[in-house]
C-alpha cells in the first residue's frame, strides 16, 4: 500500500508544528556543531543556507537534490542541497529560496509550501 502523499504531508505538517511552537525554524544539527557555527559567524565568516526539498514522486515521499556544475570553483559535480551564501541583510530562508530558483528555475515553486 502506498502512502506516499500521507507521509509528505505528516511529515510537513510535524515540521511546521514543530517550528511554530519554537518560534524559529528547527535547528537540524547538534547543540555542538550550533556552538561551532556561532563562533566562526562572530569571527566574520560568511553565513549560507540550504532548502531541503521534499517531494511527492508517483504517490512516495522523495527529497530532491541538485548536481552542482562541473565548471562552478567550488564542490564541482557534487549532489546537493539547493543553497549558497546570504546576501546583504538577506534572511536565511529567502538565500534559501532564491538559490532553489537559481539551480532549479523559477519553476519550482509551483505547488511549493515552505514549511520551517
Amino acid at each position: 500500500m502506498r502512502h506516499g502523499r500521507r507521509t509528505v504531508a505528516v511529515l510537513m505538517e510535524c515540521l511546521r508544528q514543530r517550528a511554530l511552537q519554537r518560534g524559529t525554524p528547527l535547528p537540524l544539527v547538534t547543540r555542538k556543531l550550533q556552538d561551532t557555527i556561532a563562533a566562526k559567524r562572530e569571527a566574520g565568516a560568511r553565513q549560507a543556507a540550504v532548502l531541503v526539498p521534499f517531494a511527492d514522486v508517483d504517490g512516495e515521499p522523495a527529497v530532491v537534490f541538485s548536481v552542482r556544475s562541473a565548471t562552478v570553483s567550488t564542490h564541482k559535480s557534487q549532489v546537493s542541497f539547493p543553497g549558497g551564501h546570504l546576501e546583504q541583510g538577506e534572511t536565511p530562508e529567502a538565500a534559501a529560496l532564491r538559490e532553489a530558483a537559481e539551480e532549479f528555475g523559477d519553476g519550482f515553486r509551483a505547488g511549493f509550501e515552505p514549511v520551517a
